[in-house]
């Protein structure tokens, strides 16, 4: 059985019971064990704190690694902002010896050293390079056929990874959801910030000029949810959607699911129904969409 470290970071571990619980099925479903140790700190998140002192980012990044490290497995991140930090913290000190000697300096402090012994995979390579999707599709039991989805990809998703191939995180976004059997409707704003990041400075700008216009163009495109990978992502559009409609007088009530919840209600796991009550926007009704689910 294929095992790594896993690195949930702070909203899912937090604040997002239902990513965690059904990414913890899936993997089982598809034969790969995920081990959570003690320790972890905030990874930190790649925006603001590297802004503001990028030598402490990249100590506290290094810090999550080294205790990684003890472990002898590759770290597999859920969040796609946690996979930034510790696959660049990787980058960085790889290619530099000498900031590397710096980082370690710091965290002799403390009793640790980073030796850069672990790989740092967010969790899509995992799906697509470890896992293939043909394996995946093997495991779907209940094809999402009827589904019609927008894809958000999410800023860090174009960011991280690949620096000469930009798309092909997303594109493994495109192919597990492909597998699920939904269908991908275009609507002309993917690229386009769900404004989480923005709205930590001028929140109502964020909404405003972000947010609302994400949800105006997925409205008309006639999709039934959203999909996204990234648990920011997740929180902007499902807990402030109505904040939004509020705002601005317009209901949209467009389910927002992680891809891990779509991929549960392919693979029709019992119960599924209650992590899309989790939601603040109701997610239940596409599963009459996808024609039920085993019993609740």
């Amino acid at each position: 059985m294929t095992e790594y470290i896993v690195f949930w970071g702070c909203l899912i571990s937090t604040r997002f019971l239902n990513i965690e619980v059904a990414s913890r099925k899936v993997f089982e479903e598809l034969g790969v064990k995920i081990n959570d140790v003690e320790g972890f700190s905030c990874c930190p998140e790649p925006v603001i704190s590297k802004v503001a002192d990028w030598d402490l980012w990249l100590t506290l990044a290094a810090r999550n690694l080294s205790i990684a490290e003890e472990k002898k497995q590759n770290l597999m991140a859920i969040c796609n902002g946690c996979y930034e930090t510790l696959h660049d913290t990787e980058l960085e000190l790889e290619h530099s010896h000498e900031l590397k000697q710096k980082i370690n300096e710091r965290l002799k402090s403390i009793g640790r050293e980073y030796q850069g012994t672990t790989h740092v995979l967010n969790f899509l390579e995992v799906l697509v390079n470890d896992i293939g999707i043909e394996e995946i599709k093997k495991h779907v039991k209940k094809p999402l056929n009827n589904l019609k989805v927008a894809m958000h990809y999410g800023c860090h998703l174009f960011t991280s990874g690949d620096p000469n191939n930009i798309w092909k995180l997303p594109r493994y976004f495109d192919e597990v959801v492909k597998a699920t059997g939904a269908t991908i409707v275009t609507y002309g704003s993917e690229r386009l910030c769900c404004g989480y990041p923005l709205s930590q400075y001028d929140y109502n700008f964020a909404l405003k000029n972000l947010t609302y216009q994400k949800f105006k163009m997925i409205k008309e495109s006639g999709a039934d949810c959203i999909v996204v990978t990234c648990p920011a992502c997740y929180y902007q559009l499902d807990f402030e959607q109505k904040t939004v409609e509020k705002m601005f007088g317009e209901e949209f009530g467009i389910p927002v699911i992680h891809l891990m919840e779509l991929l549960a209600m392919a693979f029709d796991f019992p119960n599924v129904g209650e992590l899309l009550k989790m939601h603040r926007v109701k997610a239940n009704a596409l599963l009459e969409i996808i024609g039920g689910s085993k019993s609740e």
